[in-house]
């Protein structure tokens, strides 16, 4: 019994954005070798990621890029099995590697999660977290270190190969099988972990009524594309599906006690969507009690995914170049005002990014703001995020020509002269719109929000 297990963690919410991995290899259930190291991502660090594991930007300068590492990790895991908690970590080395346009690594995946739902009771249907599990199996260990991780995950699937006697192989298939599979003690029932890739992952489904199809072939396509299929109807579930419903076994009623339990939950503010299967269709279920109607689709606003579709069609092969574009101009017009105006974040940035002028004086964003409009130049977001002083976050699209840019930063370069040279000039302006500058505080407290005819321009 050979194996490796892997953990990284990454620097941001981007799974690619890897700064530490650790693997750890065990043969006949013994750790023979292990091996980390910190990475440098070549992006941005988020407080989050820092707040859970503790690395900092500072700590992996000079560390190696991921792809002077690719070749540790192939002679770590080439030809062989590795094992993750999870489909994070598989997820992120195969992000990283597209990312930086390396060859894909020859080995087979195995999920101690997973594995870890089907070995203990306790954790099939929650608590199959790492942490968790550990102190299940009694393994101490710090989370959130790569190389710890890494072992931990090891020991979990030792463990589980230990308690159920199934061998690697037989866990390589088991693990592809409902947890409760067809010939088990638990036959009758249709509970279903949602795989993880799925489309719907995320979503808790019951089933109500006679079907189409088998009810346990109808959990097991539900799971397959991320579902979650519960036994009865409580406030974690997100979708009932119901099927013909038999007359003799509702006790008077015209529907399921499902269905009634479900529209009582909604009518508490629970979220649940009632779908109906009639004919081989599925149709959204609308006669609800204490209902005005359809007023608004669950399934989202079809204007904007319209206006979003059409969108990425226009540019067909090009829509890469769209977001290459959008962080070109964004890093390029922070280096033009990056000796202007101050920089609470200063690395590289993603599509946008964000100035203080507080070094200008108070409010000192507002009246540029206000200033801006009089070279004809629409404003930047301003005080935001709060937790900035004086915040610009400026976001030029991916259309922006360089001229454009260019204009953009000498116009707030300007300003920046006039705040100092004439702020009382700047504080009255916008100077050459029709209107001037407005009392945003009466507007807020009294808003007026329908036009008259005396309230002309």
């Amino acid at each position: 019994m050979e194996f490796v297990a892997i953990d990284v963690e990454t620097a941001n919410a981007d799974m690619a954005s890897i700064c530490q991995i650790g693997m750890a290899k065990y043969i006949d259930g013994k750790l023979v070798d292990e091996w980390s190291t910190l990475v440098d991502p070549e992006d941005y660090f988020s407080s989050i990621n820092v707040g859970v594991h503790g690395i900092t930007e500072d700590q992996v300068v000079g560390a190696p890029k991921f792809s002077d590492v690719i070749q540790d990790i192939s002679s770590f895991l080439s030809g062989g099995i590795c094992v993750s908690h999870t489909h994070f970590d598989r997820v992120s080395i195969t992000r990283a590697i597209n990312k930086y346009s390396l060859n894909q690594l020859d080995t087979v995946w195995l999920d101690s999660a997973r594995v870890a739902r089907r070995a203990w009771e306790e954790c099939a249907w929650k608590g199959y977290g790492l942490s968790n599990v550990c102190k299940i199996i009694g393994h101490e260990f710090k989370h959130h270190d790569a190389l710890e991780d890494a072992k931990a995950a090891g020991q979990v699937l030792i463990a589980a190969i230990e308690k159920t006697d199934l061998g690697l192989e037989s866990w390589l298939k088991r693990v592809s099988q409902p947890i409760n599979p067809p010939g088990s003690l638990t036959l009758e029932t249709i509970e279903r972990d949602g795989n993880p890739e799925g489309e719907l992952y995320g979503e808790t489904l019951v089933f109500t009524g006679a079907l189409e199809i088998p009810r346990r072939e109808a959990a097991d396509l539900a799971a397959s594309i991320g579902c979650t299929v519960a036994k009865g109807v409580s406030k974690k579930i997100t979708i009932l599906i119901v099927g013909d419903q038999d007359i003799t076994k509702l006790a008077g009623k015209s529907k399921s006690a499902k269905h009634l339990k479900a529209e009582g939950l909604i009518e508490k503010g629970h979220k649940i969507r009632i779908i109906k299967e009639s004919d081989e269709k599925f149709s959204m279920y609308y006669d609800k009690k204490k209902s005005v109607g359809k007023v608004h689709s669950f399934y989202g606003n079809f204007g904007m995914l319209l206006r979003a579709y059409s969108y990425i069609m226009s540019w067909g092969s090009n829509i890469s170049r769209v977001s290459k574009n959008a962080l070109l101009n964004a890093n390029y017009l922070q280096s033009l005002l990056s000796g202007v105006f101050e920089q609470p974040y200063n690395r590289k940035c993603a599509h946008e990014f964000v100035l203080s002028s507080k070094n200008l004086g108070a409010k000192s964003a507002m009246n540029i703001a206000k200033r801006i409009m009089d070279y004809g130049l629409h404003p930047p977001t301003i005080y935001f995020p709060l937790i900035v002083e004086e915040a610009l976050m400026i976001e030029p699209t991916e259309t922006e020509s360089k001229e454009s840019l260019d204009n953009f930063a000498s116009v707030l370069k300007k300003i920046s002269d006039e705040l100092v040279k004439d702020p009382d000039f700047i504080k009255k302006s916008p100077h050459t719109t029709k209107l001037g500058r407005l009392d945003e505080v009466k507007a807020a407290r009294e808003p007026n929000l329908r036009w008259l005819p005396k309230f002309k321009v």
